[in-house]
Formats: C-alpha cells, sequence, structure tokens
C-alpha cells in the first residue's frame, strides 16, 4: 500500500509509463483490479498503442496470478494489432508456460498463426522448432530453427537444438557442428 501511494505522489508530479506500470503491477498484487485496470486504460491512452498495452497488462496478471485476466488481455492484445504485437506468441508462450512446457495443439496453433503473420521473426519459429525437437520431428524442427538462427544468429539455442536433433537422426558431425556453434555463442 506504501508503495502504490508513493507511485501515485510521483505520477501526480510528473508522468512517467514505467511508474505507472510499477504502480499498476503493486495494485495487482493487492487483488485491486479496479484500480489496475484503471491505470493500465489511462497508459493506453497516453501512449496509444493498445496491442502493447494489452500484451504488458497481461504479464503484470500473469505475474500477479489472475491467469483469466492474462489470457483475456493477450487475446484483446491480439484482436488490436496481432501481427506488431506478437501476441501469438506471448499467448503460446503464455500457455506453454501453465501447462508446465508441454506442448498442446492450442500451443501449437498459437506459435503457428505468430509464423503466419510474421514468417521470418525468431519467436515463433524457435518455438516451433523447439516443440517439434521435442516431438522428435526434426526435419520439421530444423526448418523452423534455422529460420529462427537467421532471425537472431547471435542466439545459441536454435543451434543447440539443431544439434540434439541431428545427434537424434544419429548424424554425429552435424551435431557435434551446431553443439560447438551453439557454445561458441
Amino acid at each position: 500500500k506504501e508503495a502504490v501511494a508513493s507511485f501515485e505522489r510521483s505520477l501526480a508530479l510528473h508522468t512517467d509509463m514505467e511508474v505507472a506500470y510499477t504502480m499498476a503491477t503493486a495494485l495487482l498484487q493487492l487483488k485491486d483490479t479496479a484500480k489496475a485496470a484503471a491505470v493500465f486504460q489511462q497508459m493506453e491512452q497516453a501512449s496509444g498503442s493498445s496491442a502493447s498495452m494489452h500484451i504488458m497488462a497481461a504479464r503484470a496478471y500473469d505475474s500477479a496470478g489472475m491467469t483469466d485476466d492474462a489470457e483475456k488481455e493477450y487475446k484483446a492484445a491480439i484482436a488490436a494489432d496481432a501481427k506488431r504485437s506478437h501476441a501469438h506468441y506471448f499467448l503460446g508462450l503464455f500457455y506453454l508456460t501453465h501447462n508446465q512446457w508441454e506442448s498442446t495443439p492450442q500451443i501449437v496453433q498459437e506459435f503457428q498463426q505468430e509464423v503466419a503473420l510474421n514468417p521470418t521473426d525468431f519467436f515463433g519459429n524457435y518455438f516451433l522448432g523447439y516443440l517439434a525437437s521435442v516431438e522428435k520431428n526434426y526435419e520439421a524442427s530444423d526448418r523452423f530453427l534455422k529460420i529462427a538462427s537467421a532471425a537472431k544468429p547471435d542466439w545459441p539455442e536454435p543451434y543447440l537444438y539443431m544439434g540434439l536433433n541431428a545427434y537424434g537422426r544419429g548424424d554425429d558431425k552435424q551435431a557435434e557442428e551446431l553443439l560447438r556453434q551453439a557454445i561458441k555463442l
């Protein structure tokens, strides 16, 4: 409660999106969802970015253990601007983490929708590659992971999973090359 009071005083002196967001998350921890929603609404109006504000609100709700509200906010971001917000990725990741990193058709569908909107983007491709690797569908996994590695060539994770895929296929030479690249990165 003291933090919220301090944030309110700070915001009265100077509008600051980070302070407003931190205050809204503190309000959610206090279970004052109506006041938090009002702060998120003010932030949306000030920024003019509905989709990104819905993503931020969703993450705050999720952190506060309010998963139903988080899911609604991710879906609102999809409705507002699915392409630029990467909201399908965020919703897929939300489902994946809340399902203890076990895949479901719903999770895969969210990442597929993300890739349909952003075909060369890292995150949707990476998670589709990761999930396909876990399912031992190495060909599909490699296809997505190659796109992910091209999008972010300095990230080791795609090379790690492509290396594991090569190892799973019994191609030790390629596995070693890819795993060494992951280690290098």
